[in-house]
């Protein structure tokens, strides 16, 4: 399997995947303080649509296409997730049920498999790569 053809992933202009990512903002109704203290993950968000690794669908769920897919060795392969555009408090709440209130990680974990209903084996069998576009998707439902 490996990685996956960069040269076969959509590729948008900067312009294009500026303009996706901030409707998806406007969609969300993120606020200007939010945006503003998250403008390193909104660069990449904006950076990883450039590049074909995201892509907005048109109910502003996000398609994550896998650097590294997963599923060798015979198992059922994983080449993409994808992430719900809102986020229910009883979806999120059985997620954060075994997470202490204190551990970060634990808690992004939770959100990421809560947007991708992806169990958690799959997310974290993610190559640190894919993790990192999984977390700028996640940082907005903290």
């Amino acid at each position: 399997m490996g990685k996956v053809n960069i040269q076969s992933l959509p590729k948008l202009s900067k312009e294009l995947a500026e303009e996706a990512v901030t409707s998806w903002l406007d969609y969300k109704q993120v606020d200007p303080l939010q945006r503003k203290d998250q403008e390193a993950q909104i660069e990449a968000m904006i950076s990883f649509v450039t590049n074909g690794n995201l892509i907005l669908n048109e109910d502003y769920t996000f398609k994550h296409i896998l650097k590294f897919p997963l599923g060798e060795d015979g198992k059922i392969p994983v080449l993409e997730i994808t992430y719900k555009a809102r986020l229910r408090e009883q979806e999120l709440s059985h997620k954060l049920s075994m997470v202490k209130s204190d551990d970060g990680d634990g808690r992004l974990l939770a959100h990421i498999q809560a947007l991708s209903g992806e169990v958690k084996g799959i997310i974290t069998a993610l190559d640190k790569e894919d993790i990192k576009i999984a977390r700028s998707v996640a940082v907005f439902f903290l």
